[in-house]
């Protein structure tokens, strides 16, 4: 019998890649309560959008769309508008792809080469460092600086260390996901000034840009003067529209830089034609069911931030933006890993630990708040019983 070492077989970042896995498992009973993704499985699309598929279907969007379909691309560079970013030849600069996920690998993917060192921020998107790692990229973590209120911001000195000669690209998410926060213009300039200094690329997740509660209003890096051939932008409809099971998403970038990242050989990631046509329909129709899931969002995470900031323990700022709230539970003794596996086990009630995050948030939970009201009142109780507990 031959043996033989599969591992030789592989790419190496694959065959040394070791993700890292949630802790908690979901349970089979009703009971539970699992605020570990943001997915807010009680919602669905209006029936007007789901309908649009179908009649897009009827009217022979059936075939390849593999450059995306013009239409759809003009009807994001419009939306996208609102925010002050002008995007002057959408056909060229809108590349359709099937979501946020889809839209870091393939970013990435035109940017490193092996060695190449990529900065993030943290805490930060747990999802984002595997892509990096893959694709034979280096990590640089720029650590944020808790303010007074509780958030999480941006240190531009800090950031102005860690860069080097081999800094290839900084990953920015604004809304930010684990910490809720906004970065300002004052901010994203202090970025953009390095990049542009230092020869770097930003890559700027804009997937929460619907889901602020401050009054600081969402600003495009990309529309800062001699950006946008130095900015790629991720969006995607999964949060905006409850669409996590469609997987339509896009990147906007320059006219320059753009075609490039067109080239990254991911056919598999293309999104049909009639969701494309879907997308117009919800980009144009939608805001109404947009604004409805903002009152939800909002309430539920007023209402748990104070919850939260109540118990024993515990503190938590309500967060600037998204639908996570970023609790600090460092009073209560114990570590993030095991006050979620505890409070899993005692009370069913499933919520990911700031470690996963990164270093800076080992003292922290993340909660995604996407079941009811109702629900999360239950979901409170079980946690401030538990607290109480300890």
């Amino acid at each position: 019998m031959i043996t033989m070492s599969v591992k030789k077989l592989l790419k190496s970042e694959l065959a040394n890649f070791e993700p890292r896995r949630r802790r908690m498992s979901t349970s089979d009973s009703s009971n539970a309560h699992v605020l570990w993704g943001g997915d807010t499985l009680d919602v669905k699309i209006p029936k007007y959008i789901a309908d649009s598929v179908y009649q897009a279907i009827i009217d022979g969007y059936t075939h390849y769309a593999m450059t995306g379909d013009p239409d759809f691309k003009n009807a994001i560079a419009k939306y996208y508008s609102k925010f002050g970013a002008t995007i002057e030849d959408p056909v060229k600069q809108v590349i359709v792809n099937s979501g946020g996920s889809t839209g870091i690998f393939q970013s990435f993917s035109a940017l490193i080469n092996s060695g190449d060192e990529v900065i993030l921020f943290d805490p930060t998107y747990s999802a984002y460092p595997n892509v990096i790692q893959f694709l034979g990229g280096k990590i640089i973590k720029s650590p944020l600086t808790e303010d007074k209120s509780g958030h999480f911001r941006p240190d531009i000195e800090d950031l102005k260390e860690r860069i080097t000669p081999k800094t290839k690209a900084i990953l920015v998410c604004t809304p930010d996901n684990p910490t809720g926060c906004v970065y300002t213009k004052e901010e994203l300039k202090g970025i953009a000034d390095l990049a542009k200094d230092h020869d770097f690329v930003v890559v700027s997740d804009e997937i929460y840009q619907e889901f602020i509660w401050c009054d600081k209003p969402h600003f495009p890096i990309i529309s800062l003067p001699d950006m946008e051939d130095r900015t790629i932008v991720v969006m995607s409809f999964s949060k905006t529209y409850v669409w996590t099971g469609c997987r339509v998403g896009c990147l906007i970038s320059g006219p320059s830089l753009a075609p490039y990242i067109s080239k990254i050989p991911i056919s598999l990631g293309l999104v049909p034609g009639a969701f494309q046509r879907a997308g117009i329909v919800a980009l144009e129709q939608g805001g109404g069911f947009v604004n409805s899931l903002y009152n939800r969002y909002r309430g539920v995470t007023e209402y748990c931030s104070e919850r939260l900031d109540d118990m024993s323990g515990v503190s938590c700022a309500m967060p600037e933006a998204t639908f996570y709230v970023w609790p600090d539970i460092s009073g209560t003794g114990l570590s993030d890993n095991e006050f979620s596996t505890q409070l899993w086990e005692q009370q069913q009630v499933s919520v990911r630990p700031g470690s996963l995050f990164g270093e800076k948030g080992k003292d922290r939970e993340r909660l995604a708040l996407v079941e009811p009201l109702e629900r999360l009142v239950d979901a409170m109780d079980r946690i401030e019983a538990f607290v109480n507990n300890l």
